[in-house]
């Protein structure tokens, strides 16, 4: 007989960045906030931040100065994620909000 799915609990953004902030996380946890849902960052080795550079380096001559390139930063999208993608890029206008 299969048992019927755990049912998950959604933290909401704010309470992810208290916890951040008054050190239950720290960078060595290697956690996002997915929806409102824990997960795992992937370990990142040798290859990954040369690609990751070779993308920022990319991205930045493509766009010039108007745009800024974040790399690996966590970026609040809504209530319930805080992504770390990898090279997301915005208008330069948005680098200073």
């Amino acid at each position: 007989m299969k048992s019927p799915p755990l049912p998950l609990w959604r933290m909401p953004r704010s309470r992810y960045e208290r916890l951040v902030d008054t050190g239950v996380f720290g960078p060595e946890d290697r956690i996002e906030l997915l929806d409102g849902l824990l997960v795992v960052r992937e370990p990142q080795g040798e290859r990954h931040a040369t690609v990751v550079g070779l993308v920022r380096a990319a991205l930045q001559k493509a766009f010039c100065s108007g745009y800024h390139i974040r790399e690996e930063k966590p970026i609040a999208l809504d209530r319930l994620s805080e992504p770390e993608p990898t090279s997301p890029s915005f208008p330069a206008s948005f680098a200073t909000i």
